[in-house]
């Protein structure tokens, strides 16, 4: 082969601008193709965003017309309840009227002034029977007000203010009456002494109180506790009262006038934007308003521990009551006058703009909303034994006191002795409280040394776990834990043994979220007019039967404590007060979220799926589903199935996944017992924006005709209040 030809420089120009040539096609041809393939782009987005628009438009159509029908049935719902309840108001106050007690409605100013009056110069019963059957009849009309309290709105704070008012001067009342009954007995302490002991001890009770006194008549030095056997209480005497004249009162209420008091009990929060009048509004948040509301909202865990909000102490200042001349609509006509009342707080349900984080807690101070006391109150006071009469010959000589009235005695302690438990310092002299917060007159008498006393717990409530031992601050307004030294609690013999430099108000408290988390539960429909409510939490099953508008606890039946509420009819506002008296509390307040360990769900979408659930609750049954916590704050993930009349059994595998935003209702492809979540979804099924509309087009003819045909409107009222009450959806 020859050797290459040499290509000359003409030759080189040449090819060198062929290359440029081509390489410029090549850009421009490139430069084309993007061109055409952004246009194409474009078109493609914009035939995307036509699609998108259209679809938007259809929805927001279906939406209109879901919105509609949904604001019709609500409506009717609304009219129809409020027709109901005002028959209801009249027929409960002709009932009052017909019912000749002689008791007065608590409601009407007039009538209480008149009643407060007499009982305030009534002084020709004051015996201990005469005043404890008042008593009873007192703690009724404060009843009857705290049920007019869980009944008003909350925008009715000026008819609030009155309630509070008037409970505030019934407390009073009560208290003065009961000072001045047991005055009158120690009056007479000498003649009614036990012939052994020559002591006075005395018992007496009515169905809300229970006095036990003791009175120092023999002086025996050997003398060194007393046990009152009738409310389980003892209580040892100190070496220096043995020769003193005192007495001992325990006093054991069913009713505690104490924690609306203090500042801890109070619901604060931030001001919001106002809330829709109607539930219809609600339920139509679950229909979107054009873009997901759920963005806007960080999903974090709402969580904070129950001790974090506490902090150095701060005063609790007392706080006068503000004369008001309003007066109160439907049935409470006007408020009570009694300027002269101080130290008045606000009633819990009161609800001030301020948030409740700001206020700062004493790290001994009681958090009335992460805790509450059960069983009432137990108030020990130490008492001056008032002179005796003595007999001479055939004369009876009694000493006369000025003034007639009963005084409490106030123990010094050495701070010595118990510095090392309940405070630093030594040399000086503690004052110790005893007797309620309004004392007429005080005596000082040493005592150097803790006193132990032994308590039984009440036995018709639950404790789930130890309870914790507290006592009232008169001046600080608050329930304290410090004071106590050697707390033994005997699960056994459900006593509460302890040493303590403080007297007067004790009470026993307990968490009050102690069954929350839920771990499951049901809303199965048996009939058009009754649905059954199961709960699970961790302590207990709970079982609850709706019929109307009336609800009732039907399970468990094994425990003691709850035979007072099982099975009685109450409406869900009497049921809820019932339980937490009794120590059952599986009702959420709006603060919870800061004591129990959840991711709450929004909660305009929470509501309004609320009210779905009860309008479909005659004939869809409703589950917790495992995916529900973790689908983040702006899902809901539920289980539901149509509920058959004649075959009430449902099998696992009949039950449909639900996802709930605030915008639309999915049901998903997948089951309950799947091994990961997905949220794909039946594409087959058109757009619905409720629960409501999705479960009509899927389920048969016959359950639509026991949705739509004569809505039960008070069974589907009571359903919402009940799971409402219980946040279902968020705390489990």
């Amino acid at each position: 082969m020859g050797p290459k030809k040499k290509q000359s420089k003409a030759e080189k120009e040449r090819l060198k601008k062929e290359e440029a040539e081509r390489k410029a096609k090549e850009e421009e041809e490139a430069i084309l193709k993007l061109a055409q393939e952004e246009a194409e782009r474009r078109k493609k987005e914009r035939i995307d965003a036509e699609k998108r628009r259209k679809q938007e438009e259809e929805e927001h159509q279906i939406w209109s017309a879901h919105k509609a029908e949904l604001d019709v049935i609500l409506h009717q719902q609304d009219l129809w309840l409020k027709k109901y309840r005002n028959e209801q108001k009249k027929g409960k106050k002709w009932k009052q009227y017909t019912k000749c007690s002689g008791l007065p409605d608590p409601t009407i100013s007039k009538e209480m002034n008149t009643y407060i009056n007499l009982l305030l110069e009534d002084n020709k019963r004051d015996d201990i029977k005469s005043v404890l059957k008042e008593a009873s009849n007192i703690l009724l009309l404060v009843e009857e007000l705290d049920d007019v309290l869980c009944e008003l709105p909350e925008q009715e704070s000026a008819v609030r203010h009155e309630c509070v008012a008037t409970i505030e001067q019934l407390h009073s009342l009560l208290q003065k009456k009961l000072d001045t009954a047991t005055y009158n007995l120690l009056l007479e302490a000498s003649t009614r002494a036990d012939s052994e002991s020559q002591n006075f001890h005395f018992y007496t009770a009515s169905d809300k109180i229970r006095i036990c006194l003791w009175g120092n008549i023999g002086k025996n030095p050997r003398l060194k506790s007393h046990t009152f056997r009738e409310i389980g209480c003892s209580f040892e005497i100190p070496k220096a009262l043995t020769a003193a004249d005192v007495a001992v009162q325990v006093t054991s209420s069913t009713h505690d006038h104490y924690s609306h008091k203090a500042r801890s009990y109070q619901l604060r929060r931030k001001k919001t934007a106002e809330k829709p009048a109607s539930d219809s509004v609600i339920c139509n948040s679950l229909l979107g308003s054009g873009t997901d509301s759920a963005n806007q909202v960080n999903d974090a865990t709402a969580m904070t521990d129950v001790n974090s909000n506490k902090s150095p102490a701060v005063s609790a200042a007392n706080m006068s009551r503000e004369k008001s001349t309003s007066s109160i609509q439907d049935g409470v006509e006007s408020r009570i006058a009694d300027d002269s009342l101080d130290g008045s707080i606000e009633h819990s349900l009161l609800i001030t703009d301020e948030p409740r984080d700001t206020v700062a807690l004493d790290v001994d101070e009681v958090d009335l909303h992460a805790f509450s006391t059960l069983g009432g109150v137990i108030t020990l006071n130490f008492l001056h034994l008032p002179p005796q009469p003595k007999t001479v010959k055939k004369w009876t000589i009694t000493q006369i006191e000025t003034p007639r009235e009963l005084r409490h005695l106030e123990l010094l302690m050495e701070k010595s002795c118990v510095s090392s438990t309940f405070g630093s310092g030594t040399g000086t002299q503690v004052s110790l409280e005893s007797g309620p917060e309004e004392q007429t007159q005080t005596i000082k008498l040493q005592a150097f040394q803790p006193l132990a006393v032994t308590l039984r717990l009440p036995d018709n409530v639950i404790f789930w776990e130890e309870p914790q031992l507290v006592h009232w601050s008169s001046s600080l307004m608050q329930w304290r834990l410090d004071g106590f030294l050697d707390v033994q609690y005997d699960e056994e013999e459900k006593t509460m043994s302890f040493k303590t430099i403080v007297f007067g108000s004790f009470a026993f408290v307990q968490d009050k979220y102690v069954n929350l988390p839920f771990q499951s539960w049901e809303l199965h429909p048996v009939n058009a007019n009754t649905v059954v409510f199961t709960l699970i939490t961790a302590n207990i099953d709970l079982e609850f039967e709706i019929k109307d508008s009336f609800v009732r606890l039907t399970k468990p039946q094994d425990k003691q404590q709850l035979l007072s509420v099982l099975g009685n009819w109450y409406l869900p506002w009497q049921l809820i007060k019932a339980l937490k008296q009794v120590g059952l509390n599986v009702f959420p307040e709006e603060d919870a979220v800061k004591y129990v360990s959840i991711k709450p769900k929004i909660e305009e979408t929470e509501l309004a799926l609320y009210q779905n659930m009860a309008v479909t609750s005659s004939s869809i049954s409703y589950g917790w589903s495992k995916w529900n916590c973790t689908s983040g704050r702006d899902k809901i993930i539920l289980r539901a199935v149509e509920h058959s009349m004649d075959d009430p059994r449902v099998n696992k595998e009949q039950w449909s996944l639900l996802m709930v935003t605030n915008r639309r209702v999915l049901k998903l492809k997948m089951k309950e017992d799947a091994d990961l979540f997905s949220e794909e979804y039946m594409e087959n099924l058109p757009y619905h924006g409720t629960i409501y509309h999705l479960m009509a087009k899927i389920n048969t003819d016959e359950a639509d005709a026991n949705i739509s045909d004569g809505f039960n409107y008070n069974l589907i009222d009571t359903v919402y209040q009940m799971i409402s009450a219980t946040k279902i959806i968020s705390y489990c």
